[in-house]
């Protein structure tokens, strides 16, 4: 036999063959990583992106606390373009269900002022911005969880906003885009990586839905909004105490950009001067009140947050107010009570002779003494025919229901006028003054005749005249000019007790009408720049129709009911004060104002020197600024006596 001898194999070509191998799965892998890489590198700009436009949006989408998607979208939108100029966008727009909508709703006022209704999307507001394969959906109202985002029900689960506000306090944006297939076709990709990258962001209003605020300060960029500076008097300063179940609520307007700058009153929208250790401004009682400013909303946190003293809690974020509440309870186009008031008043102020014979004229202008006027004290209807000024010594209009003054009144020293009965009173005034009560006189509207020449003789003189039941009155003065000496308008240096009554400082009567804000975009006159609160449309908006206090004065607005009226019947109820006065309204030295209800002066400032009294004050002061020099002013208003307002607590980025 032939003994075969076995050959030993050859391996040399193995370890090519393994390297090829290795290197092709090297390279897929590496061609892999870089497309990986740059899909990674587009998820954080789309994120990036995203972020910025919602946060955009947001600061615009309810700056009243009232959502108006089509503003929130439009500004994201505006973001966009501003930013990203290198794409040219296709913009199409669409309900929240997808529904086309036509023409530019970002250049359309009736759409930007369009409100959000809770699980309505056909309220709602959808931008869809594509360039090429980039595409950017702008969306608000936005309901969580979103089925297309799985992270919806497991990172984020339970974190979906206010239920009640069903969708309407979210924005969205969410930006897709595919990525070419650069090294990975070596390895079978084909057709680019899709991504799609969302930013939720989400306005948080007040859990109470509304704030009754004890001062909503109007000015829109200043600083020295609401201050308390320790003068002579001493006091405790501002004090906001919760009513019930209701917090206590200061708000301020203001952004905080203009003017501001030192290191006091001067350089913060908001400032107190510690008072033996305690804030000079606090927000007390349960539950916890706060304090929105506008100034932290915008990014100011130098001068709005920060506040170095004096003041408590400290601010948190607050949005846009103005005074659009206060107008939308009194003067709706659907119910102008104000137009129709001022319209009324102004017809019977420019009389020279009695409307009707139903009136009584009396024409003893100088020391008018009703004691010994019986068809005076009998009248249900008085026209006073004294356009030189009317100066009673000891006047009761015990009857009267109507009163008409033409021309101006003083109630001199030592002397007394009442109308007791009142329901509609005006005074025709003059080109320098309305109604002055001098320094010892006494008035009183809707009262009783005081038992004392005293402060209590007085507040007790409106006791059983308050509160539901009881009578109520409106008081029109006109009088004053823009060169007038600080005569115009309500004058009280000595004391006045005006219960239950409604005053419109109306300024000169020579002004034909009352033209009534016209809602914009949630604000009010498309005229306004951002320096001002947004006065209304007329000549009157300058004119001396100031209140001055140097003596005091028990002040109760009309009040038939402790609860808010149904929207369209509001009438008077609840308001104390009006005047467009852009000129100083002011308590000085030694004048108390002891107030009730809303005082709405929006364009004026307001000065106050110890104002104290020992009760909390179920009012409201909605004014340009506030200030405080000394003593205390202690406030406690009401849900059902006051204005209420959407309160915006804050913005913030939920995904």
């Amino acid at each position: 036999m032939r003994n075969l001898r076995r050959r030993s194999r050859n391996e040399g070509g193995a370890v090519l063959v393994l390297m090829a191998l290795l290197m092709t799965a090297l390279v897929v892998i590496v061609a892999l990583v870089i497309d990986i890489g740059f899909v990674r590198n587009t998820r954080q700009n789309s994120k990036s992106t995203s972020d910025a436009a919602a946060a955009a949006g947001l600061q615009s989408l309810a700056p009243d606390a009232v959502p108006r998607p089509w503003r929130g979208v439009c500004s994201a939108l505006q973001y966009l373009r501003d930013n990203e100029a290198d794409r040219s966008f296709t913009v199409e727009y669409f309900d929240g269900d997808l529904d086309p909508v036509s023409g530019d709703p970002c250049a359309t006022p009736a759409l930007l002022s369009q409100v959000c209704l809770a699980n309505t999307p056909d309220s709602w507001a959808w931008i869809r911005a594509t360039d090429g394969d980039y595409l950017v959906d702008i969306r608000s109202g936005y309901i969580t969880p979103d089925p297309s985002f799985p992270e919806d029900t497991s990172t984020y689960s339970g974190d979906n906003g206010a239920s009640a506000r069903g969708g309407c306090d979210q924005l969205a944006v969410i930006v897709s885009n595919t990525d070419d297939v650069y090294f990975g076709g070596v390895a079978g990709a084909s057709g680019g990586y899709d991504t799609a990258i969302r930013t939720v962001g989400r306005v948080e209003i007040s859990s109470t839905n509304e704030g009754v605020p004890a001062f909503l300060m109007l000015e829109r960029n200043r600083c020295g909004v609401l201050t308390h500076s320790v003068g002579d008097g001493g006091g405790s300063g501002i004090i906001v105490e919760a009513a019930g179940s209701e917090p206590g609520v200061v708000h301020v307007d203001s952004s905080g950009t203009s003017s501001c700058g030192g290191s006091t009153e001067n350089a913060y929208t908001v400032y107190g001067t510690t008072i033996d250790s305690n804030p000079g401004i606090r927000v007390l009682g349960t539950p916890t009140g706060f304090l929105t400013l506008r100034a932290i909303a915008v990014g100011n946190a130098a001068r709005g947050y920060s506040t170095p003293t004096g003041v408590s809690p400290a601010g948190t974020a607050g949005g846009l107010v103005s005074r659009a509440p206060v107008d939308e309870k009194y003067n709706p186009p659907s119910s102008p009570t104000i137009t129709n008031l001022y319209a009324s008043a102004r017809s019977d102020a420019i009389l020279t002779s009695p409307p009707d014979a139903t009136y009584h004229e009396v024409t003893t202008c100088n020391n008018h003494d009703t004691a010994s006027d019986d068809a005076a004290r009998a009248a249900m209807k008085i026209f006073v025919n004294c356009p030189g000024g009317y100066k009673p010594q000891a006047a009761n209009f015990e009857n009267a229901t109507d009163i008409i003054f033409n021309g101006w009144v003083q109630v001199a020293n030592n002397s007394e006028l009442y109308l007791p009965n009142a329901q509609r009173i005006v005074v025709g005034g003059d080109s320098t003054r309305g109604l002055e009560v001098s320094n010892g006189a006494l008035f009183g509207v809707n009262s009783a005749v005081p038992a004392a020449d005293t402060n209590d003789g007085v507040r007790d003189a409106c006791a059983g005249r308050e509160g539901p039941g009881g009578n109520s009155a409106s008081m029109v003065i006109f009088g004053g000019s823009s060169s007038g000496a600080g005569q115009g308008g309500l004058n009280v240096a000595g004391r006045a007790a005006l219960c239950q009554t409604a005053v419109l400082l109306a300024g000169p009567s020579s002004v034909s009408s009352y033209t009534a804000q016209q809602t914009v975009d949630g604000t009010y006159d498309s005229t306004c720049v951002a320096e001002t609160p947004c006065t209304k449309d007329t000549g009157n908006t300058a004119v001396n129709a100031q209140l001055i206090i140097s003596g005091f004065v028990r002040w109760s607005a009309p009040n038939a009911s402790n609860t808010q009226p149904a929207a369209g019947s509001v009438g008077l109820e609840d308001l104390a004060l009006w005047t467009e006065t852009a000129q100083l309204s002011e308590v000085k030295s030694g004048g108390i104002w002891e107030a009730q209800g809303v005082h709405f002066l929006p364009n004026a400032a307001v000065e106050m020197r110890s104002p104290a009294t020992a009760n909390p004050q179920d009012a409201q002061f909605i004014a340009r600024s506030l200030k405080l020099f000394a003593g205390t002013l202690r406030m406690r208003p009401t849900e059902g006596n006051n204005v209420e307002v959407n309160v915006l607590a804050g913005v913030q980025l939920v995904r």
